[in-house]
C-alpha cells in the first residue's frame, strides 16, 4: 500500500514535477474564501506543488471537505483536504501541506499525481525527490473492476 511504513504513519516517494499553471491564478481567488471556512489553510501559498508518486495513493478519509464554494462568479467547486507532513528533498526537515483536491481537477483521479499546497517553502525545486507521510486511517484501495469480455 505505502512505499515506507510506521506503525500508523505511511509514506509515499515521489518527484516534484511541473503543473499545469491554473492552479496559481485560482488559488488567488479559492484561498480567501476556502479559508474562511477551512482556517487551516490560510498561510498557504497560491500555488500548488505538483508530485509524481511512485505508487498510486487513494485517499479515502480526507481532513476536511468544504462545502460548496462559489470561489469565481459562475464557479462553485468543492475541496478536499488531507494534511501531510512534506519531506522535499528527502532527508530534510518535515513541513505541514495539505493535499489539495478540488473536486473539478483533471487530477482527481489520478492515484499517481497529487498536488500539495503549503506556506510558501523556498527550497522546492521541480525535479526534486521527496515524501510524504501521512496516517494509515486516510488511505484506502481504489476498486478494480474485473474486465469482462462480452461474446461477438
Amino acid at each position: 500500500m505505502c512505499a515506507v511504513q510506521k506503525d500508523t504513519i505511511c509514506a509515499f516517494d515521489g518527484i516534484v514535477i511541473p503543473g499545469l499553471g491554473a492552479a496559481r491564478g485560482n488559488l488567488a481567488a479559492q484561498l480567501p474564501k476556502i479559508a474562511a471556512e477551512y482556517p487551516s489553510v490560510k498561510d498557504c501559498y497560491a500555488g500548488t506543488i505538483n508530485i509524481q508518486l511512485d505508487e498510486p495513493l487513494y485517499i479515502i478519509k480526507p481532513d476536511y471537505k468544504t462545502k460548496l464554494i462559489e470561489w469565481m462568479p459562475g464557479c462553485s467547486e468543492k475541496f478536499n483536504f488531507t494534511v501531510v507532513q512534506f519531506e522535499c528533498p528527502i532527508g530534510s526537515q518535515h513541513s505541514v501541506a495539505w493535499i489539495y483536491n478540488p473536486n473539478l481537477s483533471p487530477h482527481r483521479f489520478d492515484d499517481l499525481t497529487v498536488e500539495l499546497i503549503a506556506p510558501y517553502l523556498p527550497g522546492v525545486a521541480k525535479g526534486q525527490a521527496c515524501r510524504l507521510h501521512l496516517p494509515k486511517n486516510r488511505l484506502g484501495e481504489r476498486r478494480r473492476f474485473k474486465r469482462v469480455s462480452w461474446p461477438a
